[in-house]
């Protein structure tokens, strides 16, 4: 009897260890030629980032659900980029470069392999076009500003347009900086005069209007929704897209939170935007940044 307590004493360590220490795998691919074959097993240290960040260079082990398939499962990837790092593919070398710089991989990719079979940059740069700035609209919330007399209070948004620089900015930077303009414009005395302004624009000559109306490059908002599921006719609602107007403006993106999850809808004007599969994968790519940046905001 104690050898058999023994024994399950020992595959309860055993267990133990490898859920919280150390856990066995096998590569399942050549992806990771030529450093892993298929086949390989190798050993993760799961303690290895409770002591300091991952870095490029890193190989890891990951759940890739909705980032590298829409199913359960581990990848074993090489790290070249970290949160707010600009990634671009390819130099005229046929190199990665990240952050403006160069990077060699020949120590583990086949000679003559290219890193990547896909372009990929940002959205401006790919199509020869650079952007310092952006001009976005934002509709700004005046719902219980106590400075509001109108009576409106409870249901008034009034839509703020204001330039955002991009350039040379990482996810955390451009994240606090919309933070920070958004707050500005929510706290702007003018904000509370849309609605007297609208009813005196019968009376401005059109021309004075459309030169006030300039063009944007970006009309986004996010709404909440509600925190829980909702039923139709016995069904249950799973999802929510919103799809709203670009107003004015090139692009629409716009978050709608549902059931603990966020849902985004993107409309585009196809006059302004010429390849919209460019442009989504961008758009995913930026939001994935962001994600990663999550704990630094």
């Amino acid at each position: 009897m104690k050898y058999f307590l023994g024994a399950i004493a020992g595959l309860i360590l055993l267990w133990l260890f490898s859920v919280f220490i150390v856990q066995p795998f096998a590569i399942p691919s050549n992806s990771m030629e030529p450093a892993l074959s298929t086949g390989d097993r190798i050993l993760v240290n799961k303690t290895a980032y409770r002591s300091r960040p991952i870095t490029r260079g890193d190989v890891v082990v990951f759940d890739g659900v909705d980032s590298f398939s829409r199913q359960s499962g581990e990848f074993v990837k090489r790290v070249i980029g970290i949160a707010g790092d600009r990634v671009v593919c390819c130099t005229d070398s046929g190199n990665l470069s990240v952050n403006g710089s160069e990077i060699q991989e020949d120590s583990y990719l086949f000679p003559g392999d290219s890193p990547s079979e896909i372009e990929f940059d940002a959205y401006h740069a790919r199509h020869g076009s650079s952007a310092q700035e952006l001009r976005v609209n934002v509709p700004i919330s005046l719902r219980g500003d106590a400075g509001d007399r109108s009576g409106q209070a409870a249901n008034a948004v009034a839509i703020a347009r204001f330039p955002m620089q991009v350039a040379g900015q990482s996810a955390v930077e451009l994240m606090n900086q919309a933070h920070e303009l958004v707050a500005k414009w929510r706290s702007e005395p003018a904000m509370r005069l849309a609605d007297p302004l609208a009813e005196v624009s019968w009376f401005v000559p059109i021309p004075m209007l459309a030169s006030v109306a300039r063009a944007s490059d970006i009309t986004t908002s996010n709404v909440p929704g509600p925190p829980i599921p909702i039923y139709l006719a016995g069904s249950r609602m799973i999802a929510v897209y919103p799809l709203v107007a670009t107003i004015g403006a090139a692009v629409n993106v716009t978050m709608v939170t549902y059931d603990s999850k966020a849902f985004i809808g993107v409309s585009t004007d196809d006059r302004a935007i010429g390849d919209h599969v460019d442009l989504m994968h961008d758009l995913r790519a930026g939001f994935h940044a962001v994600t990663l940046a999550g704990d630094t905001l």
